[in-house]
């Protein structure tokens, strides 16, 4: 199977004009120069540059053809522009691609004070996927330090706890999220990066470990009825108050796995005492033994809240620590993960596909067949995730 989502991809050819990077074929052009990092890149096959970009070239045609163009990190600018910021450095674009760049940077620096007057913050659809963009290019740090800021004064101080509310979708509720994608969880992960670029470190480290707090606060598993650690989400006027009970999944988006792999990363990055670090990693092998659906909510093959994202999200700290569990946890999902791909790989690998099929949308980096060629690819060419950080970066937004 490995074999042929590889060819897929080095084969891969955008023919739609859904461009982003984490709904969208430029998350197939991502895997697409994945494909092209499993060895040296001075060696990478030309027809593979070629390849790349065309795709990039057909990409930045429907752009400047939009009308209506989103600015946010999954389905809009910020996205197109990270990954074209990652294919120059990896010399897969030349230099004829900076001006856009340029021109990238200024529309997402006007694009920051629309989410400012939203608070909007959210890695997916807010101003932190922005920042990361922003992170990425090394530009215009100014923009960073001011996330910083409008995340310091938007934040609400409980006890020793940093926290920030969004409103739900559903009803507007006002919640403290509790998730990666679009919660807190991503503040941090956020905060952990700026921390590492040297950016503002006293106030990141500082917001940083009043979320840990308000995590580890929560970590009892009062408010979950699957065994979970941790809520999707509390609503405000109900914090401190005694919980209902709720499901909670284990996923990259929400629950457990992507909270408690985000707050181990970020203690590491943080270099806090080693007994908090090996208490988050307790609770993550505890995590890995949830295999059921009952236990998960895992019925479908995507990163975001599939089998992929559960794989991928045990290898990596299983590349770090070399814990057992973790090993078993992704063999597990791998597994489930190539079992969904065999029922549906006859409509999946064709070369083109038009906008109306069922699968159009389905070469997605979030929930569709290119989070689950990065899984395959690493269990393939396991040095890929040593030599290239950026496949850790990207599935985390960065």
């Amino acid at each position: 199977m490995v074999n042929t989502v590889e060819t897929f991809y080095r084969d891969f050819e955008c023919s739609l004009e859904n461009f982003s990077l984490f709904t969208g074929e430029a998350g197939a052009v991502f895997i697409q120069s994945l494909s092209g990092l499993t060895g040296n890149t001075a060696d990478m096959d030309p027809a593979l540059f070629s390849s790349i970009r065309q795709n990039i070239d057909h990409i930045i045609k429907v752009v400047e053809n939009s009308d209506d163009i989103e600015f946010n990190h999954c389905s809009g600018l910020s996205g197109i522009g990270w990954l074209m910021a990652f294919l120059c450095e990896k010399n897969m674009l030349d230099e004829s691609y900076h001006p856009l760049l340029k021109d990238i940077d200024v529309f997402l620096t006007k694009a920051l004070d629309y989410y400012f007057a939203r608070s909007e913050y959210d890695l997916l659809f807010g101003y932190l996927g922005i920042g990361i963009y922003f992170l990425r290019r090394k530009v215009r740090r100014g923009n960073v330090c001011r996330i910083i800021n409008h995340l310091r004064e938007k934040a609400e101080r409980i006890g020793n706890e940093w926290l920030w509310r969004r409103y739900s979708a559903n009803d507007s509720t006002a919640i403290y999220d509790m998730g990666l994608a679009h919660g807190n969880a991503g503040i941090l992960y956020f905060l952990g990066k700026c921390y590492q670029a040297g950016i503002k470190k006293k106030e990141c480290r500082q917001m940083a470990r009043g979320i840990i707090r308000f995590y580890l606060n929560k970590a009892d598993g009062a408010e979950t009825l699957n065994g979970a650690c941790f809520p999707h989400s509390i609503p405000c006027a109900e914090y401190g108050k005694t919980p209902q009970k709720s499901f909670s999944r284990l996923a990259w988006c929400y629950g457990d796995l992507g909270v408690l792999y985000t707050l181990y990363t970020v203690t590491e990055w943080l270099d806090l005492n080693g007994s908090l670090k090996q208490h988050l990693l307790s609770m993550l092998i505890q995590s890995s033994k949830r295999l059921t659906y009952d236990q998960t909510g895992i019925n479908e093959i995507s990163v975001c809240h599939g089998t992929s994202g559960a794989g991928l999200l045990f290898l990596l700290p299983y590349d770090c620590t070399g814990e057992v569990a973790f090993k078993i946890a992704a063999s597990h999902w791998l597994r489930e993960s190539v079992l969904l791909l065999e029922q549906k790989k006859e409509r999946l690998f064709k070369k083109r596909i038009e906008s109306n099929d069922e699968f159009s949308g389905h070469y997605d980096l979030l929930n569709g067949l290119s989070g689950c060629a990065v899984l395959l690819l690493i269990q393939q060419y396991p040095d890929m995730l040593r030599c290239h950080s950026d496949l850790l970066e990207a599935l985390f937004l960065g």
